[in-house]
């Protein structure tokens, strides 16, 4: 019983339940002392085959019970017979099996108690509704009902919860956010107990989702990947016990995974050690065939002589109302509509850009040409594009076009498939301004202003508290700047992607923030992209942050001025913009909207992130994620939108400059 203390300890119980587990690990015991003297038995140790029990090993990780007690001849369970007086009950333990022991000590505990705990848990979880506070919405109660409980009590219950209320305890979306709470049940458990947790996590909180390749789908399939043949069984074993369900059918049953989701986990389900060449290769191709399937096969050739049949393809379904336009409303809900992948996603895009041209190519109205595009209007395209003697306004339509397509046919096929935090999944790795790339939304002054947070460790920290994921596909994100108004958001569809802020190889963190942003400005439109088309530095680092900020007209600051308020707020981590106006007659097509000196463009917002106050240099970053003028180029390096520019040539070619204000 000393031992048995000290091995399962903190159990409550488990001096009650110490003398019927001794029987049970002892009757296992002799069971395999008598297999050692059976005849045939082979020098490596392996238990040979019973009567009734198939001679050959296992070589798929199929799931197997545990071992037979010894039998008598009619079936019925031997007696068990004296112990030998050199077997320690350390030996007995180390030979039983973990699991089993282990399930003896949860079939011990109070689950009626545990039933009330799971109750009360759940009511805390809908406190929130209507504004009312229910008496177990505090959050240190709730991690008080649960702090006591075992190891064995918390799997226990967190089972009860799974059966009753569809989800776990940590992805009970009314119990995320309870940081006390959820420290409780990450406490240190057993690995088996650790890897089962986390894969039905997984599967709760894909459940439902039609992200087929989502980074939990992603997070799934490295979790099972990573496991050997005896693993997947004790977590099988553990699934069983626990939650009432084998990993395999917890698998087979989840509404969000897709029938080529579950071929490659029932792959993994053989185990690592398991995996020979065939099994490897079909995986590679179920997992292409899965990446297909999320994009779509977006193409970067797509040139504008195929957007004709690319539209007419997919005009029955855009033509929402049969009207024969289809109208900037149906181009909106197609943006919204995750059902368009790849070049029609492409298509999307384009016609969200240039819905406004295409639709005056043909005189198919009565007046304004503006009820939307036509079949005829793309029949003019078509014409258009074999023109040889185009007009400057019709060349331009149509290299814009070309463009476009290229542009989304490049994105989405490298990065459509991104997850929220890259492949890497760190994000304070993926937080960096190389990952803010502008899209087809005027929001240059909202991304310039990420791109300053993302470049400091504070800032960092402050985008990654923003994003919480929800399950389902879709993301809650908390502005510290109106941090009572969450905004909760799906995933951004491909054609949201081909559209707004590209995702990279750091993850479509910046698309998601972009959305909730647009989201919060404009919450029942169908077009809420339009709402954020335009603003300050200020705007945006007020509401990223919750900071006030500081903005200063640079043709009424001194040089030394903005030398000292940049080398301070460079020196303690503060985030700065600075922007362009645009120039006198720029609207009416007498400037070309770029500045005398270096050639910027203007109306537009750019990111400091960074200064030298011994050079005075000013490192700038456009939030295009390119752009560089000629004249700040260097030799060898890739065009990435950052360059340096002395303060001096700064302050002749910027307009103003926004500070966040010291706490």
């Amino acid at each position: 019983m000393e031992n048995f203390d000290r091995i399962y300890g903190g159990a409550p119980g488990a001096a009650e339940i110490g003398a019927r587990l001794f029987e049970e690990v002892y009757d296992f015991a002799i069971s395999r002392l008598a297999d050692k003297r059976a005849d045939g038995r082979q020098k490596s140790g392996e238990r040979p085959a019973a009567a009734n029990e198939p001679t050959d090993r296992v070589t798929s990780c199929q799931t197997r019970d545990a071992e037979p007690r010894a039998q008598t001849t009619d079936g019925s369970p031997a007696e068990p017979t004296s112990r030998p007086a050199d077997t320690s009950i350390d030996d007995l333990l180390s030979s039983r099996p973990v699991a089993d022991t282990a399930q003896k000590v949860r079939d011990a505990v109070d689950r009626d108690k545990l039933e009330g705990i799971a109750e009360k848990l759940n009511r805390s979880a809908d406190s929130g509704f209507l504004g009312i506070t229910l008496p177990w919405s505090k959050s240190e109660d709730r991690a008080g009902l649960v702090k006591d409980l075992s190891d064995a009590e918390l799997e226990v219950l967190d089972g009860i919860y799974h059966k009753k209320y569809g989800t776990t305890l940590r992805t009970e979306r009314g119990l995320k956010g309870d940081e006390r709470f959820r420290d409780v049940l990450d406490r240190d458990k057993d690995p088996v107990a650790r890897k089962a947790g986390r894969l039905m996590d997984l599967l709760d909180e894909q459940s439902g989702s039609s992200n087929v390749h989502s980074s939990r789908v992603q997070k799934l399939c490295r979790e099972l990947s990573d496991m050997n043949c005896d693993e997947i069984q004790q977590v099988n074993s553990y699934f069983k016990n626990v939650y009432g369900i084998s990993l395999r059918d917890a698998i087979n049953t989840n509404s969000g995974l897709s029938s080529t989701t579950r071929e490659m986990c029932a792959i993994y389900l053989s185990g690592k050690d398991q995996l020979d060449g065939s099994r490897k290769a079909r995986l590679e191709d179920l997992e292409e065939k899965e990446r297909q399937a999320k994009m779509g096969n977006p193409d970067p050739d797509l040139k504008p002589a195929d957007l004709e049949d690319l539209f007419l393809e997919n005009f029955s379904d855009l033509d929402r109302n049969k009207d024969g336009f289809i109208d900037k409303d149906e181009i909106d809900r197609a943006m919204a509509d995750d059902d368009y992948k790849g070049k029609n996603a492409q298509l999307i895009a384009v016609l969200k850009e240039k819905r406004k041209d295409l639709e005056e190519l043909s005189n198919d109205e009565w007046g304004d040409e503006d009820d939307g595009i036509t079949k005829a209007d793309m029949k003019e395209f078509a014409k258009l594009v074999r023109k040889s003697d185009k007009s400057n306004h019709e060349r331009k339509l149509v290299l814009d076009i070309e463009h476009e397509l290229s542009r989304s046919g490049t994105v989405l096929q490298k990065y459509g498939d991104a997850s929220i935090w890259g492949a890497g999944e760190d994000p304070m790795a993926s937080i960096n301004p190389d990952a803010v790339q502008q899209g087809r939304v005027g929001d240059c002054y909202f991304l310039a202003a990420l791109a300053s947070m993302s470049s400091t460790p504070e800032g960092k920290q402050t985008i990654k508290n923003m994003i919480e994921y929800e399950g389902g596909g879709s993301y809650k994100v908390t502005f510290p700047g109106d941090a009572d108004h969450p905004v909760t958001v799906d995933a951004p569809t491909p054609s949201e992607l081909a559209h707004a802020a590209e995702p990279t190889k750091h993850g479509m963190w910046v698309s998601v923030l972009e959305k909730a942003y647009a989201k919060r400005k404009d919450k029942d439109s169908k077009a809420p992209y339009e709402a954020i088309d335009g603003g300050t530095g200020g705007d945006a680092l007020e509401i990223l942050t919750g900071k006030s900020t500081d903005r200063d007209f640079l043709t009424a600051t001194s040089l030394d001025t903005t030398h000292e308020k940049l080398t301070a707020a460079i020196r303690d981590h503060r985030f700065v913009t600075a922007g362009i106006r645009p120039e006198v007659g720029e609207s009416w097509g007498w400037a070309d909207g770029k500045t005398d000196d270096a050639g910027l463009p203007t109306q537009h917002e750019y990111s400091i992130v960074g200064y030298n106050p011994e050079t005075r240099m000013v490192k700038i970053r456009n939030p295009w994620g390119c752009g560089t003028p000629d004249a700040y180029c260097s030799e060898g390096k890739a065009d990435d939108g950052t360059f340096e520019m002395s303060l001096k040539d700064f302050d002749k070619n910027f307009t103003d400059i926004t500070y966040t204000e010291e706490e």
